[in-house]
């Protein structure tokens, strides 16, 4: 407060300490403002625009003083742990995730690295919420322990969705082009 009845607000460059969707929602504006934000596709702070575009969107959060990164072509660029092939499909940046262990910890471990923080992984987001859910709960309704090894049911949950993930593909591979 200042002289008590005012406030002073300080603009904070954005880094680990603010919330991906607050970004998100300011360059909108930003961009909106600019009138841009129906030129391009946004994930967070990563943009996908016709090379034409690359000039005035560079400009417009510049203006609201905020820098940018440098342009990549989408061919040669990686966004949250894919990266785009030269055909303009995406495909995960190293191998498909197994589970290592049959544990409630296992489970999770398989699940955050299979799914992540990628968009595009469909019908494998539900998928493996639900088998962490159901490797939480032991098959006589205690609580299971981190480390414990899962009951048979949970164990062959997790082989059934390993079986379908080996048949269906990676599906954070199968998403098309912006």
């Amino acid at each position: 407060m200042l002289g008590g009845d005012s406030s002073k607000y300080f603009r904070r460059p954005f880094g680990l300490s603010i919330a991906p969707k607050c970004l998100s929602v300011v360059l909108s504006r930003i961009l909106s403002n600019a009138g841009l934000d129906g030129c391009l596709d946004k994930y967070l702070d990563d943009l996908i625009l016709p090379v034409s575009h690359v000039e005035p969107v560079k400009r417009a959060p510049l203006s609201d003083g905020f820098d940018t990164k440098p342009a990549e072509h989408l061919t040669r660029s990686r966004v949250l742990g894919l990266e785009c092939a030269a055909t303009g499909h995406w495909r995960r940046r190293g191998s498909v995730p197994r589970l290592e262990s049959y544990t409630r910890q296992g489970v999770h471990r398989w699940a955050g690295r299979f799914v992540a923080h990628y968009p595009t992984v469909s019908w494998a987001r539900p998928a493996f919420s639900a088998l962490k859910r159901l490797a939480c709960v032991a098959h006589d309704g205690h609580s299971a322990t981190w480390d414990e090894p899962l009951d048979d049911h949970a164990r062959r949950d997790c082989d059934l969705l390993q079986a379908d993930t080996d048949s269906r593909g990676d599906s954070a591979m199968m998403a098309e082009p912006s």
